[in-house]
């Protein structure tokens, strides 16, 4: 077909490179490719990656079995649940609690006097150890302990999977293997002058300060729901109060967006954690079973309540991100960096509109089955890798975890993934919205939002026959009414 009109021939083209260049990116990151930047010297961070103790390719790659099938292999409910994840190999279960109680006398409005416990919650932002800690706390202790009881909700309500003490669906797992990405890589130890223990993360990190608006101000902002909420009972209980090391007092009084990040957290979790554990208890009410847990609601009805909130997330998530890189503290950090980690960063900011389009679970469940996602090794120096590396074409999502491909189909992605990043910084702002509206509209359903990562994998690594059939699969979910 010949367009008479140049100009809207221009916008055409372009838009399907932009396409392109987005279903690459969610391969890259959700799926089957990491990218491993050979030309900087890896000495400095072969300390913190471990490989000896720990299989980053096949965290990263995923274990491409069915959660459950995975649990009941390793012992349900037992401390070998986590095992061959990043979690387990950080000592998750031994991390160390952040809160202390300490009972102390109050008086009510009517001048009663009672005692009740205060909480204090000790905070070594910027630790790897320290931020791992408070992920732990916000996942397992902070919901049922302190948020719910002065909701004057039930806190045994397993809202995060099938068991509170697993809490497998919850949200955060996904930030703490960035978490764990961020250190492995060497992104949060900078210069010569600083420790480099695989712990320690430096002021001067624009990847550590990005990564305090999603750890750090994540529990700040938990927190001040928790004081903002009415007590119960009219009893004048002691608000919680948290201790931060001395670098994260200082950002807190000086950087305001990281202020504004924690306003974010805090309207979020006011306003969409009571609405979500209301609906899990109205859906369990209704099959009249005791005790509420996601065991006692359909899977169906499950899997919806968790898009929902996981829209939620993301909506938060890309206001958090947007703020915290427009700061002036942000674009004094990343101008510190490598001018080809720079384009990486600014490109794994943008990547979020796409995740958050796609409605992408930030569960351990997706982290178990599809792995963590696949980032580089090291702080990119170079885009010029790969040219020499033989192509591998997949026709299935297995051969990612056969030894006998494996390497050559990550040799393959170092290009491509570094590439990526810096076509989305270059990515025009309209293109980039028809991206995110193409791909909203794809994934309107939950179980589409599900398999989106093999989705783009078969589209992106197939051969031309398995690209052609999944494209129309796509097609016919962005042009089919929902339902």
């Amino acid at each position: 077909m010949v367009y008479k009109n140049r100009k809207r021939q221009f916008r055409i083209e372009t838009s399907y490179g932009a396409m392109i260049s987005v279903a690459r990116v969610f391969v890259l990151f959700m799926s089957g490719s990491r990218a491993v930047t050979e030309t900087h010297d890896r000495t400095r961070c072969s300390s913190t990656l471990r490989k000896d103790e720990f299989d980053w390719d096949a965290w990263q790659i995923g274990t491409g079995k069915p959660y459950a099938a995975v649990v009941e292999s390793n012992g349900k409910r037992d401390a070998s649940f986590l095992d061959g994840t990043c979690f387990a190999d950080r000592g998750w279960n031994i991390l160390p609690s952040i809160a202390t109680l300490r009972s102390i006398k109050v008086e009510s409005p009517k001048g009663e006097a009672s005692v009740v416990d205060a909480t204090t919650l000790h905070v070594d932002g910027h630790s790897v150890r320290g931020r791992m800690a408070l992920l732990r706390y916000l996942i397992e202790e902070w919901e049922d302990s302190l948020f719910f009881p002065k909701l004057n909700l039930q806190p045994d309500v397993a809202i995060w999977g099938s068991s509170g003490s697993t809490n497998e669906y919850h949200w955060l797992w996904a930030y703490g293997a960035q978490l764990d990405w961020q250190q492995r890589s060497g992104r949060l130890a900078i210069g010569k002058d600083e420790p480099d223990d695989g712990d320690h993360i430096s002021v001067r990190s624009w990847w550590g300060y990005m990564n305090y608006c999603f750890s750090v101000a994540v529990l700040l902002g938990a927190i001040e729901a928790t004081n903002s909420i009415q007590t119960i009972d009219d009893v004048q209980e002691t608000a919680v109060t948290v201790e931060l090391d001395a670098d994260s007092q200082r950002l807190m009084e000086e950087d305001y967006a990281v202020r504004d990040c924690v306003t974010y957290w805090r309207d979020f979790f006011q306003c969409e954690y009571p609405n979500y554990q209301t609906r899990i208890r109205d859906a369990t009410k209704q099959l009249d079973e005791k005790p509420i847990t996601t065991n006692n609601i359909k899977e169906e009805d499950f899997q919806r309540l968790r898009f929902e909130f996981q829209k939620e997330v993301w909506k938060v998530h890309t206001k958090v991100i947007e703020r915290a890189a427009s700061s002036a503290r942000s674009k004094q950090l990343l101008n510190v960096l490598p001018k080809a980690e720079q384009q990486f960063g600014l490109g794994w900011s943008r990547m979020v509109d796409i995740l958050a389009a796609s409605v992408f679970p930030t569960d351990l469940v997706t982290l178990i089955e599809d792995g963590s996602g696949f980032l580089p090794y090291n702080i990119t120096m170079t885009t010029a890798l790969g040219q020499n590396t033989p192509k591998v074409v997949i026709e299935n999502p297995a051969s990612y975890r056969d030894p006998h491909t494996r390497r050559n189909l990550v040799a393959q992605s170092q290009q491509r993934s570094i590439d990526t990043t810096h076509q989305l910084v270059l990515l025009p702002d309209w293109a980039l919205s028809t991206m995110v509206h193409f791909w909203s509209r794809v994934v309107r359903q939950p179980w589409i939002s599900r398999e989106m990562p093999a989705r783009v994998n078969r589209l992106v690594h197939g051969s031309v026959k398995v690209k052609l059939k999944e494209l129309f699969r796509v097609l016919v979910l962005f042009v089919k009414p929902k339902i």
